[in-house]
């Protein structure tokens, strides 16, 4: 049994309510030594698991708050040792001298994540559990609290013993063969060994490559505004975070940087970012010694950093002022950057927003629903190339950000581009330990795959295979690595 230790485990500040967990050897012995029931038939906390136990903390005759104790047992524990819980009233200074007795009295300050690391040590949980135990407190959004729980339940650990049926049963097939091959007994060939492995790798790839999507729901899912100047993006922002983040003015090349805000859009977590707007600034006008140059080189520096923001975009908004005829306002300075030459891989990542529809002109309004106008619009224009007109003229949404009118619609295509984007609510995260440990297992696999086609000896191809064990085995925490586990919970917050 490990040392008693103790940690807040609530968050800093004033709060009803403050949490100090504590665990480790003799921790009912030594809370007794401050904590007093109010009910005096309770001699021996250790007698009262799964109980909650009103008192008061007394140290050196002085009361210092009354409080509710939760014990529990080794057996009914997080960690798998003597546990208990004070729940104090949540002022800092209350909880503060709570610790300190407790570190006179014999307890320990825990470190991060010490109580989960304890309570996979006792085989409580696995790694795979402990790693979902971080994401369901950090998580930022409903999907990925959904897959953090998923995952706390069991199902990436389920994934990794499949694997790991599969290599056993790969590995147990080729070394019946070196130990039985004169017996006349039939197995796998060569070919459907090679296929198995095939098959086993890209489930593994698919894993991986879903797991970088879902780091889209923890950093949040970018998307990015653009649009001429005055075309309406900080009031779009505004209207859509509720919030009057963005600058609102008549004057053009208002947003110099790009401002982002965090909002929601269907449970999932989006960093929405307003830009500079897209103008010409001609040589001439930045080459005059005017006072204004200074101020048009910053725009500029602004519109090169909007470019950088939209080629990087998970998803884009590409916002139209729809009160200027399509004859004056021919996406003149947009076309450049929605040419497919920087458009194709994102094409259906985008929206094209028209805006002030409160305002709209007819050329706009009378032509919303014409295919012949559109398609001269975007191809005749060099705007995008035809063959990816077809995924464009589904993702076209009039809005009016002064009357809110059309953003019902704007958010349902935001949400039904994330949903195809985004891997289905079953795949599963990886932390980057776990991706980096997957990214090996998978290069082993086709390694073995090699060596197969390359028609080695069996104990070679074996060897391999125990190497993809043991990185499977390290995955789940079957292996215990000490310098894993410390890169593990370490990035836990203290007290859990």
């Amino acid at each position: 049994m490990s040392h008693a230790i103790c940690a807040v485990a609530t968050v800093n500040g004033h709060s009803a309510i403050g949490v100090i967990r504590l665990t480790g050897k003799e921790t009912h012995r030594l809370l007794a030594r401050i904590f007093k029931p109010e009910n005096k038939k309770i001699i021996l906390l250790s007698d009262y698991p799964s109980r909650s136990i009103y008192g008061r903390i007394i140290w050196q005759e002085n009361v210092i708050d009354d409080v509710i104790v939760l014990i529990f047992s080794k057996q009914k524990s997080y960690t798998g040792e003597e546990a208990a819980e004070i729940h104090a009233h949540g002022n800092p200074i209350i909880l503060k001298k709570i610790l300190k007795i407790l570190y006179h009295i014999g307890f320990t300050q825990a470190n991060p994540g010490e109580f989960t690391r304890r309570a996979y040590l006792a085989g409580k949980i696995d790694l795979t559990q402990a790693e979902a135990v971080k994401e369901i407190i950090e998580a930022r959004s409903e999907r990925q609290l959904q897959k953090a729980i998923l995952q706390k339940e069991g199902l990436l650990k389920k994934r990794i013993h499949q694997f790991r049926s599969d290599i056993l049963n790969i590995t147990a097939d080729l070394t019946a063969q070196l130990d039985f091959s004169d017996e006349g007994i039939d197995f796998k060939s060569q070919q459907a060994t090679i296929e198995s492995l095939v098959t086993l790798k890209n489930e593994i790839h698919s894993l991986i490559k879903n797991a970088k999507m879902n780091a889209m729901l923890k950093d949040g899912i970018e998307m990015v505004l653009i649009g001429a100047p005055n075309a309406g993006k900080s009031s779009l922002m505004n209207t859509l975070t509720g919030k009057n983040r963005s600058i609102v003015s008549e004057t053009p090349g208002t947003t110099r940087d790009y401002i982002d805000a965090q909002m929601e859009i269907s449970g999932f977590p989006v960093v929405l970012v307003d830009t500079a707007g897209i103008r010409k600034i001609s040589d001439e006008k930045s080459n005059s010694k005017d006072t204004n140059k200074s101020a048009d080189e910053i725009e500029k520096l602004g519109i090169k950093k909007t470019i950088e923001k939209f080629l990087e975009a998970d998803l884009r908004l590409i916002l139209i002022d729809a009160s200027i005829s399509p004859k004056e306002n021919l996406f003149h300075d947009l076309k450049g950057y929605l040419h497919s030459d920087h458009a194709d891989s994102h094409v259906h990542r985008s929206i094209l927003i028209l805006n002030k529809w409160d305002i709209v002109s007819n050329d706009w309004k009378n032509n919303l629903e014409n295919e012949e106008f559109w398609t001269n619009l975007f191809i005749e224009e060099g705007i995008i190339d035809e063959m990816f007109y077809s995924k464009w003229n589904q993702n076209i949404i009039p809005v009016s950000a002064k009357t809110s009118f059309g953003m019902g619609a704007l958010v349902k295509k935001m949400e039904q581009i994330l949903e195809d984007i985004l891997p289905h609510n079953d795949s599963i995260n990886l932390a980057p330990w776990q991706s980096e440990i997957m990214e090996k297992v998978e290069e082993n696999i086709i390694e073995t795959m090699d060596l197969l086609s390359s028609a080695v000896s069996a104990e070679i191809v074996v060897e391999n295979l125990n190497q993809i064990m043991h990185y499977l085995s390290e995955f789940t925490g079957e292996y215990n690595n000490e310098e894993l586990l410390g890169r593990i919970f370490s990035r836990f917050c203290i007290g859990k």
